[in-house]
């Protein structure tokens, strides 16, 4: 089954009245499908942990060109945020195109904002 894609948020200009953004919309984890979205380098991932327990977030990499797989896995305490910057496409763009993550719970919701 296909992955559950987040919608990424882009800022809009590199002067400051336009990098600004007045919300950023967060997504809940899909615990079954886990999620992606299309990868260009230029993304920060955000990640607020709204449940009451610890819970985890994992970032799917695959072989780069010495055949390394460096998945990352984090663990996200009750009530906190914690931020990923996606800048290196080698080891992490999927063949299709896209970045694959999952958050074990609901309760992780994610931004994806591409600078």
């Amino acid at each position: 089954m296909a992955r559950t894609a987040f919608t990424v948020q882009t800022l809009t200009g590199p002067y400051p009245s336009n990098f600004l953004m007045d919300t950023l919309t967060f997504a809940a984890a899909d615990t079954v499908n886990q999620n992606s979205f299309v990868y260009t380098g230029r993304e920060i991932i955000i990640v607020e942990n709204t449940d009451a327990s610890t819970r985890n977030v994992t970032l799917t990499s695959i072989a780069d060109d010495l055949s390394r797989v460096g998945n990352v896995t984090k663990a996200v305490t009750a009530n906190a945020f914690t931020i990923f910057k996606a800048s290196e496409l080698t080891g992490w763009i999927q063949s299709t195109g896209l970045f694959h993550l999952e958050g074990d719970h609901a309760g992780l919701l994610f931004a994806v904002v591409r600078f």
